[in-house]
């Protein structure tokens, strides 16, 4: 659960009735969580013979059995909620690449992470509108926006995972959210007629983020 944020907001009122939102922030969902791992690369790899750590460990990421555990908790206190907004990170640390990934194998893991944490989501929210945003683990690359090469395949791929295939998020203008994720990452989501979120991705714009990813 390391710098992991779970802030959950309770009600607000919108429209004239009572409307129920819940946040998970920074969910750092740990897919490869070992409990043999060391605490220097996050728990991932193997450094231990034997562990005291099965559900997670201080300066590790969430591991899949520790977020299962705060999902419980949430709709133990809270019940469901009509909306769930997650801004990122979806992805553990030391899983995007720091600068070379010619094999893929970090894109791979790293979407193979953004599938696991919205399998638990949505394991947990069957019906529930769940609005994410990216952060800066999100993404192929560490702190960096998606490369101009990899956005025909990666933000396809996010709108498949978090709206096309999902049946909470059905409600909304799907071809609308369609343009713009695919265009840049970021979408606009009417949640009523006088309620709008603005999901943004602020990672091109990230003190951080090289200038050669952007295109136009």
């Amino acid at each position: 659960m390391n710098k992991t944020i779970i802030a959950l907001v309770i009600v607000a009122s919108v429209a004239a009735r009572n409307f129920k939102v819940g946040v998970v922030s920074d969910p750092h969902y740990n897919k490869y969580y070992n409990p043999l791992g060391s605490t220097d690369d996050n728990c991932i790899e193997t450094v231990e013979s034997k562990s005291d750590y099965p559900v997670g460990r201080y300066e590790c990421d969430n591991s899949p059995a520790m977020f299962h555990l705060l999902m419980e908790r949430f709709q133990a206190v809270f019940g469901e909620v009509d909306m769930l907004l997650v801004p990122g990170d979806h992805v553990a640390h030391k899983v995007s690449s720091k600068s070379d990934d010619s094999d893929h194998s970090a894109y791979n893991a790293v979407k193979e992470n953004l599938q696991d944490t919205w399998d638990v989501l949505t394991q947990y929210f069957p019906n529930t509108m769940i609005l994410p945003t990216l952060g800066n683990n999100d993404g192929r690359f560490h702190d960096q926006a998606i490369d101009e090469s990899d956005k025909s395949d990666y933000y396809p791929y996010l709108y498949d995972l978090w709206f096309k295939d999902f049946a909470g998020n059905q409600s909304f203008d799907l071809a609308e959210i369609e343009k713009s994720l695919l265009k840049a990452g970021y979408y606009r989501a009417d949640v009523t007629s006088k309620l709008t979120v603005l999901q943004m991705n602020s990672m091109y714009v990230a003190c951080d983020d090289e200038s050669t990813h952007d295109g136009e």
